[in-house]
């Protein structure tokens, strides 16, 4: 696998029962092919949780990719560097985007939000 997206998105299990995060990987081969690698409920986004998922996957025959491509949750971002130590990583520029956008509203700065389009396209 030359590329490895992660994610988690929260969502909640049970009626009435606070949503839980669910980690996702997913990735692109050299050929440009997606493919999906692994989907696994957690009870958080820590690096002990994303730890584990990314050590089932490897012990399922996952090799180091290329590059990772994350938010930047600290936890995923420390279990991937520790279980993919010779992979790259690089901040997903969509979630970076976003980020950018959400704080130039907060402060009503125009120019901010032209500047963040500007990077993410």
């Amino acid at each position: 696998m030359d590329y490895l997206f992660l994610d988690a998105s929260n969502f909640r299990m049970h009626p009435n029962a606070p949503a839980e995060p669910v980690l996702a990987t997913w990735g692109i081969t050299t050929g440009g092919k997606p493919v999906f690698i692994g989907l696994a409920p957690a009870g958080s986004e820590s690096t002990d949780a994303w730890a584990d998922f990314l050590g089932e996957l490897k012990d399922r025959g996952l090799r180091p990719p290329l590059l990772g491509i994350c938010d930047g949750a600290p936890g995923l971002i420390s279990a991937l560097e520790t279980t993919f130590r010779p992979s790259l990583r690089q901040r997903c520029l969509i979630h970076y985007g976003e980020r950018r956008i959400m704080w130039s509203r907060r402060v009503s700065t125009e120019a901010v939000v032209v500047s963040a389009l500007r990077l993410s396209a």
